[in-house]
């Protein structure tokens, strides 16, 4: 769906610059397409446009490129630029004198600000789609814990087993929802853990429970006490 979004804004863009080309080439007074300045102006304007559009399009669109961080900006840059470039491009158009070297400075101006924001924006977005992304892998250890220990409540027809394995769960959902690569042996102990609490309830040995929830909460509560020392 929003690969989709993304070309129906590329073609949208595309239909809006053929307009205006065809309005331009049906109203643009005798002989201004003789002036170098128009064309080094109409460059600028419509081809080059056009090329980073579609460049800035593919990148989103992309795997992993298509993040709520990066679309924004890179578009919003974009599109900006687009509007100056067609702005510029049209007043040097317009213009009945051959300045061909005043619209090669412009135009290397807009061009050279238009890399360098694009440039900073990369190199942010990217930042901040790698980080989000590391955050949604340290916080899924916790989730999947805590989905674990739900999917067993139901499967147990003991109620004292059934009120300790939703202690259990609410402990692991106030967790402390970040992990560290220094809590990777505590971590991977308190898995195995509730695995053998998961296997108890599906092979029908409920009296082992009591003894690994307690053993979980212990290392629940060792995990959580060394997450607070490394803030």
């Amino acid at each position: 769906m929003r690969k989709t979004g993304f070309i129906a804004s590329l073609a949208s863009l595309v239909l809006v610059y053929g307009l205006i080309n065809l309005l331009l080439f049906i109203f643009i007074p005798d002989g201004r397409t003789d002036l170098a300045s128009f064309w080094i102006a109409w460059s600028f304007t419509f081809p080059l446009n056009l090329l980073t559009a579609i460049g800035v399009t593919i990148y989103c669109s992309r795997i992993g490129n298509d993040t709520v961080v990066k679309i924004p900006l890179l578009f919003s840059i974009q599109y900006i630029f687009a509007g100056i470039y067609l702005v510029t491009g049209m007043i040097f158009m317009l213009i009945n004198k051959n300045i061909a070297l005043a619209v090669w400075i412009t135009e290397a101006i807009i061009t050279c600000a238009f890399i360098i924001l694009m440039i900073y924006a990369w190199v942010g977005t990217s930042y901040l789609a790698r980080n989000i992304a590391h955050t949604k892998k340290k916080v899924f250890y916790i989730r999947s814990l805590q989905a674990d220990i739900d999917a067993c409540i139901p499967q147990v027809a003991d109620d004292d087993i059934s009120k300790l394995l939703k202690e259990l769960s609410d402990k692991i959902r106030f967790s402390d929802p970040m992990s560290h690569a220094s809590l990777s042996q505590l971590e991977n102990e308190l898995q195995l853990n509730i695995g053998e609490i998961i296997n108890c309830v599906a092979t029908g040995t409920p009296e082992l429970i009591p003894d690994l929830v307690k053993m979980a909460m212990v290392k629940l509560d060792m995990r959580n006490n060394k997450c607070k020392i490394l803030k």
